[in-house]
Parts: C-alpha cells; sequence; structure tokens
C-alpha cells in the first residue's frame, strides 16, 4: 500500500534540514530521503526547494489577518500595523538569517519584493493605518499605501543587513525600532 505524503510534511521535512545543515547543503533527494518517497513524488507537490521556501512565506498571511481583525475589534490599530509590516521578519527570525537571505536572492531573481504581503493582508495594513491615523494613534499622515511601502522597504534593508552580519542583530528589535520612527506614535507604545 502507497504511503500518504503531503506538502506540509514535505516542508516541515525540508525546513528542519535547511536548519540543520545550511539550506545550499540540502539537495531536493535529501528531502526525499528524509521524507520517505522518490523525486518524482517530491516534484508532484512542489518544484523546487526554492519554491517550498517561498511557500513557507506565503502561508502566513491568513494566520496574521486573523490576529490583525483581533487587534483592530481593540481598537489597536499600531499593534495591528505591527501584525500585519512584522510577519515576514517574525517568519524570517524562526527560519534564520541563511534561509532569509536565500528566500531574498530568490524573489530579486525573480522580481519580487521579499517583504510584500499578499494583496488582501496590504489592504488591511493600508487600512489600519488609515485608522490610526484618523483615531490620532500616529502622527504621520502620509498616504497608507506609502508608509506601508515604506515600512517593507526599511525592513528588507534590515533584513538584509541582518542577513549580511550573519544574524549577529536582534531583526525584530531593528525592524520595531524603525516602524515606530516611521509611524510617529501619538501615544506611548512598547517598543520591546
Amino acid at each position: 500500500m502507497k504511503r500518504k505524503t503531503s506538502l506540509p510534511e514535505i516542508s516541515d521535512a525540508a525546513f528542519r534540514l535547511f536548519r540543520e545543515k545550511g539550506y545550499d547543503n540540502v539537495s531536493v533527494m535529501d528531502i526525499c530521503h528524509e521524507v520517505g518517497i522518490t523525486k518524482p513524488t517530491f516534484y508532484k507537490f512542489a518544484t523546487s526547494k526554492d519554491a517550498l521556501l517561498s511557500q513557507f512565506y506565503r502561508g502566513a498571511d491568513e494566520t496574521v489577518r486573523q490576529e490583525m481583525a483581533t487587534l483592530d475589534l481593540a481598537g489597536e490599530y499600531i499593534e495591528e500595523i505591527w501584525a500585519g509590516t512584522s510577519c515576514i521578519m517574525k517568519r524570517s527570525q524562526s527560519l534564520g538569517h541563511d534561509l532569509y537571505s536565500h528566500y531574498v536572492i530568490r524573489c530579486l531573481r525573480s522580481h519580487t519584493h521579499p517583504n510584500t504581503a499578499g494583496h488582501e493582508l496590504q489592504t488591511d495594513i493600508e487600512a489600519a493605518i488609515l485608522k490610526a491615523q484618523e483615531s490620532g494613534q500616529i502622527r504621520n499622515l502620509s498616504d497608507p499605501r506609502k508608509i506601508w511601502l515604506s515600512l517593507t522597504n526599511l525592513f528588507l534593508g534590515i533584513g538584509c543587513q541582518w542577513a549580511f552580519g550573519a544574524g549577529e542583530e536582534d531583526v525584530l528589535r531593528a525592524c520595531r525600532h524603525g516602524f515606530m520612527i516611521t509611524l510617529r506614535p501619538a501615544v506611548q507604545v512598547t517598543e520591546f
């Protein structure tokens, strides 16, 4: 009888190996051995190990949107914006600087921005920025889309610095600091 395999099982095994051995030291065959599948089975679920890396980042949007909805109901717009804009860096920190650097390189090769969110998440973040402006929680009254773009570019720069520095910096603390400078909160908010 054939054993059932799933994309989450393959992804979990791949990320376990990536963390243990480093991204460049793991082949598709290594992942197949870890899961107990053949290469053709692997390719039924993923086009490459790079595709697994991108899938890991895309998979966060719905969870983050739920967290943001809870914060929105509470009127905690600054924390709602933080939840939406920091989700990629939080995932990056959990993966480590090596995998983040590979993810950024993959995005650059495909001409996509590594720190952008899906369309619905981006819309939610921009709406939260507008609510924060209207409620007086932040003093930066620039166009919400421009603020969102500024934050994604800021986080990309900090993330690259973190990756180039081999993870020596506390990437989330640096992002939170830049986040606060960009938004200019009108209320007392903890940095970390």
